[in-house]
């Protein structure tokens, strides 16, 4: 079965360990795996809105109860571990990482940092599917705790030419509309499917919202300390107070939140961009239908207006 190494380069703090959180982090598979097969889910989505197909598909390649998976994950290095203190100040990130800092007995949570390898044994008909949720937790999804808030961007290399060939492939020239439509089509050689809503996340062109935002900033202390500032103001100016929850919620009922705040460097001179994405799948079949045209601009323009923020950079 053919495989391929991945250098997996952590931009900012990454946040993974095992049951106990205060325990060393490490770079886990089986996080990097729960990772592939939710971008895998979603790429799915984009040809069948029928979930119990979107779980044939998945278990097809990544295993059930049943059978075992066709793709398998293998640590190879460890990245560095580290505190805050180091390239991360705690009181930079209070609200984005709230449950990252120690309070009371507890201390904070160590992180990893620097550059980590992994190996991954996938079958040759799979090896595009690979690249592609690759490229997705490379430039939407993250890794390890908060990854949605900015946290856990990794930048993904590999020798395997088709692979690497996805990998380096820029945000617009996936994610634009008529783009990652042709993609997918390509992808699972079948029509994508035009949904108007669904029930889980699916990258169906008209299910999913996303901007590039470029800024100034060129240090990992600055950019989340920005992201910080912004989704504050979001979360607690911008949007009205039924809203709030939109952004994901804890207790019984569980949510995470549809939208993606990335980090990721693509410019020249080192300074980072980020990526705004947002899934407008149905998020809570109770609540009324929510505005998402509404929501995406209040997300879009909470960022964008302080974009050249950079006072500690």
């Amino acid at each position: 079965m053919p495989k391929a190494v991945f250098k997996v380069k952590v931009l900012t703090p990454m946040f993974m360990g095992g049951a106990n959180l205060y325990d060393e982090p490490e770079l886990r598979a089986a996080s990097i795996r729960g990772a592939m097969r939710f971008w895998f889910r979603a790429m799915a989505g984009a040809i069948t809105n029928d979930s119990k197909e979107v779980y044939r598909l998945e278990s097809e390649v990544f295993g059930d109860t049943e059978k075992k998976s066709k793709v398998v994950v293998r640590i190879l290095k460890q990245p560095t571990i580290e505190n805050f203190g180091k390239s991360l100040q705690m009181d930079s990130v209070k609200y984005i990482g709230y449950g990252l800092y120690g309070t009371g007995n507890r201390p904070n949570r160590k992180y990893l940092n620097g550059e980590g390898k992994i190996e991954i044994d996938f079958p040759d008909k799979y090896k595009r599917y690979i690249g592609y949720v690759l490229w997705f937790i490379q430039y939407v999804g993250g890794l390890g705790a908060r990854s949605r808030k900015g946290f856990g961007s990794v930048r993904i290399e590999t020798d395997e030419p088709e692979i690497k060939n996805i990998l380096s492939l820029s945000v617009d020239e996936v994610l634009r509309k008529e783009k990652i439509a042709i993609r997918l089509t390509k992808l699972w050689d079948k029509a994508i499917v035009k949904e108007v809503t669904s029930d889980f996340p699916s990258l169906s062109p008209g299910l999913f919202e996303y901007e590039l935002v470029e800024t100034q900033l060129k240090y990992v202390d600055a950019v989340l300390k920005w992201i910080n500032k912004n989704y504050n103001t979001l979360r607690k100016k911008n949007l009205k107070k039924y809203e709030r929850k939109f952004l994901g919620f804890g207790g019984k009922n569980r949510r995470g939140s549809p939208l993606f705040i990335r980090p990721i460097i693509e410019s020249e001179d080192g300074s980072y961009s980020l990526v705004l994405f947002l899934f407008k799948s149905k998020f809570y079949p109770e609540w009324k239908e929510l505005d998402y045209t509404r929501l995406w601009n209040r997300i879009v323009n909470s960022f964008k207006e302080d974009r050249r923020y950079s006072d500690v950079s």
